[in-house]
């Protein structure tokens, strides 16, 4: 049992981790969540893999197991909505960037010829810093 509350508590860290990163949410914050939200999702599987393979529900252990996965569910949705504010955010920044200059000379493609603008998919939004 011992293990598997590890494992839960490990993974809400990591999503802590990530969750104080996210008040700031600049690309480099953004880039470094990644690791954090790796190891919260590697911390998970070794969870899974421990529930799925051994004998371990006893007297109580039940009951604080559940605890801490219904306080990681809350922590993960937290993650998530500055997440999504996060890639709105930048994805109104980039509207407005891309806005700045107006004509041909905002869409040079890499050869120097003008193209349209490229538009922007709130689903699925890239940054480079």
């Amino acid at each position: 049992m011992k293990a598997e509350l590890e494992n839960v508590m490990r993974a809400r860290r990591c999503l802590e981790r990530v969750r104080i990163k996210l008040l700031r949410p600049t690309v480099e914050t953004l880039d470094s969540s990644t690791l954090d939200l790796m190891a919260a999702v590697d911390s998970l599987r070794r969870l899974e893999s421990d529930l799925a393979s051994r004998t371990w529900r006893t007297a109580g252990s039940e009951h604080a197991l559940e605890l801490e996965i219904s306080a990681m569910h809350r922590d993960l949705q937290i993650v998530t909505r500055l997440l999504e504010s996060a890639g709105k955010f930048h994805e109104g920044w980039a509207r407005l960037a891309s806005t700045v200059i107006e004509g041909p000379a905002a869409n040079y493609s890499a050869a120097g010829k003008s193209r349209p603008p490229i538009p922007i998919n709130s689903a699925r939004l890239v940054v480079h810093g």
